[in-house]
This record gives C-alpha cells, structure tokens and sequence, in this order.
C-alpha cells in the first residue's frame, strides 16, 4: 500500500513537471509564429510597383514614352488608395495590391496591343452605325413596296368629293361621286438620301481602362430601279447603287483619341412577293483612322467589306402586321501594309418582330413601325491578344427601333426613325447607344 501510494504521488508530480515543460516549449514558437505572421501580413498589405516594371510588362520599352505615362500611372495608384513617390520611369506605387493593378492597368490600356484593339473596335463600331443607316433605307423602300402591293392605305374612300360624272343619255348631267385619297404609283425609278447620328458609351472591363464613347454622323443615298410582275403579277424586284460618307469621333477613359472617316459605295436589292421578301446588301467603306495619345499617334487606312442579307415575312391584319425577321452581316476588314495584324473577319446574325400600322392623314399615309431585335457578333476575329479586354464574341444585345413613314403621293416620302440599344458584354462592362435618322425619297 506505501509502494502503491508513493508511486501515485511520484507520477503525478512528473505528469506536472511534463506539462510545464511542454508549455514553455510550445510558447516561444508561437510567439515567433505570431511576429512571422504579423511581419508577413504587413508585406502583403504594403505592395509597391514601378512605373519602368508596368511599362515593360505591356511592351512599352521607350524611357520617354513610359516617362510620359507618370500621370496615368500615378491617378490610377492614388485613386485606389495607394501612395506615390519618386519620378520619371521610377515613379513608385505603394499600397495594397488593389492601388498596384489599378496603377498597372492604366498603363496597359497605353500599350501597343490594346491601343491597336481600340483603333479595330472603334473602326468596327463606325461602320456599324452606317450599317443600321443602310438596312433603315432599305427596310422602308421594302415596306412602301408591299403598301403598294397590298393597298394599304392607299385608295381609301374619303367624304365626298369633287368628282363629277356625266350620264350615257345627258353629258351634261353631273352627280357628285366618291374620291380616293391617293395618286397612282409612280415611275419605277427613285432616288433617297437619310442624314443619321449614333452615339455609343461603353464601360471598362475589370482590370482594363478600355471605356470608350463613340459619336457617329454621316449621310448615305441612292438610286434605284423597281421591275414588276417578274415571276407573277404581284411581284416586284429592285435594284440601286448607294454612296455615302461617315465620320466617328471616340473619347477613351484611357485618355487615346480616334478619328474615322471615309466614303462608302455598294448595291443593294429588294424582292417582294407578297408578304415574303427578301434583301441584300453589299458595300465597301473606304476609312482613315487617326489616334494619339499623349505620348504616341499614328494613321492607318482600311477597307471594309460588309455583306447583309435579311428574310422577313409579314402577316397582314385589321389594317395592320406583324413581321418576323432574321438576317445576317458579314464584314471583312483589311488594314494597310504594316497593320496587317488587325486585319480580320467578324459574323453577326439578328433576329426579332416588326410591327406596323397604315394610317391615312387627310392624302398622307403615316405608317408607325415598332421593331424588336436581338442581335450577336458570334464571330469576331481575331481575337483579343494577350493582356488586352475581351471582345464582344458570343455577347447578347438588344435593340429597339421605332420609325414614322410618311408616303406625301405625287412620288414624295419620307421618315423619321430612333434606335436605343443595349448589352452586357461581361467583366462589368455594357454598352448602351441610341441613333437618329431622317430621310427623304422621290420617285419621278
């Protein structure tokens, strides 16, 4: 019984012993551990970058030129809570790792790789506009074509009217009969013009300055030959020639400056049976691009080869219709010698409803269209280069247009048409744009 006890006070005075000598051991490496952690966290709180590192990074190589990026670079540092010291291409950034990227980023959005995105995208969005000119025109000669076939709006009974008809057994005798409010058509040979303004804003994409807004004005006109009955007696087939001219004027977020401007030519063509039609485009735009920025500028001419094809149906009710439609735009673009690397190719398809109501106003016929669409670039080549923002491939956008037709007889129309349109072209950025169009028409 003493062994027994004696044993039991000896363990338990060694189990203390253990645990004390375990404790003091364990205590000094978690201190160190919490100094090791405290040091560590400051590191990573207190991150610095150089304005030479961020211009090496994006292939700017010149010292000058990267000397001249000290502003953006430092705006881009203070404005996410960093500091600057020191000048020139040793200007520093200190903060945490949000004020760096942010510095970084303003200096990539100068680099030789994005600003050569944004002259592309900026030529593209130019042309787009003159697109959407080109498919109004076309769509309302489209439309004056199946009024004509369908009689709508036109020959309509109005009140009685000076009209006077003698009798087979008195010529002289006169009774009042009934008038139309509307001329027989004219010759088959007509010629337009439509004024347009577009203005696009886009936000950045996260990590790039690449926020632009667009503003696009121009004029396009034509001349145009219409043939009836070609394959049936209520067919009609038309052929013209447009011409036209473009000007873009684009203000980056990064500070870069774009200027397009160019002529365009082509053809188009309409054939209607119907409420079946179907029509065509196609036509090149010859534009110069000019783009500085505060240390850099240069000028490039290009081509574009745009083709467009839509097939549309209407279907005709209480004095009104509704018209599905899908088409398609395929646009090649070719540079310069020396940009060759900007040259390329990009796919759209569009699909949505048209919805339209003739009107007769006194002699004028008012037709107001609503038009619904949505519309995709699903391929757009090449694609964006290393440390550059995404395109808009694969993107979804929406587009709502609504348009005044007014047919005067005697050969005279004209119209007046707005456009609003939306996407989400992902990485936080949208774009939103709306456009104006006013045209005349006049057919001998």
């Amino acid at each position: 019984m003493l062994c027994t006890g004696a044993m039991g006070g000896f363990m338990r005075v060694r189990w203390r012993s253990v645990v004390r000598i375990a404790f003091r051991v364990v205590a000094v490496p978690a201190s160190v551990l919490v100094a090791l952690l405290a040091i560590g966290s400051s590191n990573v709180a207190a991150q610095s970058q150089t304005l030479g590192a961020a211009c090496s990074a994006v292939g700017i190589t010149d010292a000058a030129s990267c000397a001249s990026l000290a502003s953006s670079f430092s705006s881009g540092c203070t404005s996410a809570g960093g500091t600057i010291t020191g000048s020139g291409t040793g200007t520093t950034c200190t903060g945490g790792s949000g004020s760096t990227a942010t510095a970084a980023a303003a200096i990539g959005s100068s680099s030789p790789a994005q600003l050569g995105q944004a002259a592309q995208q900026s030529a593209q969005t130019v042309t787009q506009a003159g697109n959407n000119a080109t498919r109004s025109a076309i769509t309302g000669r489209r439309d004056q074509i199946q009024r004509r076939i369908t009689g709508q709006g036109m020959g309509q009974t109005q009140n009685l009217g000076a009209m006077f008809l003698g009798s087979k057994d008195d010529p002289d005798s006169q009774m009042m009969g009934l008038t139309k409010g509307y001329q027989s058509a004219p010759s088959p040979l007509g010629v337009w013009v439509q004024g347009f303004y577009d203005r696009e804003s886009r936000t950045g994409h996260d990590g790039f300055d690449d926020g632009r807004t667009t503003n696009t004005s121009g004029v396009i006109g034509g001349v145009d030959y219409q043939f009836n009955k070609v394959f049936s007696r209520n067919d009609v087939y038309l052929f013209g020639v447009l011409t036209g001219f473009t000007e873009g004027r684009v203000k980056a977020d990064s500070l870069a400056r774009t200027h397009v401007e160019g002529p365009s030519v082509g053809i188009y063509s309409v054939y209607v049976t119907g409420g079946l039609s179907v029509d065509f485009n196609s036509k090149i735009d010859f534009l110069s691009v000019d783009q500085s920025t505060s240390f850099s500028a240069f000028s490039a001419d290009l081509k574009n080869y745009v083709t467009a094809a839509n097939v549309n149906y209407k279907i005709y009710a209480a004095g009104g219709w509704v018209e599905p439609t899908i088409g398609t735009i395929y646009t090649v673009t070719k540079w310069d010698d020396g940009f060759g690397a900007l040259d390329g190719h990009s796919v759209r398809v569009q699909g949505g409803l048209r919805f339209g109501q003739t009107l007769n106003w006194g002699r004028v016929v008012v037709e107001p269209t609503l038009t619904g669409l949505l519309y995709s670039d699903i391929v757009i080549d090449p694609s964006s280069p290393t440390n550059t923002p995404p395109t808009d491939e694969g993107r979804l956008f929406e587009q709502a247009i609504f348009k005044l037709n007014f047919d005067f007889g005697q050969g005279l129309s004209s119209s007046v048409e707005g456009e609003v349109r939306h996407g989400d072209v992902g990485s936080g950025s949208h774009v939103v744009g709306a456009a104006g169009r006013l045209g005349v028409r006049y057919q001998w």
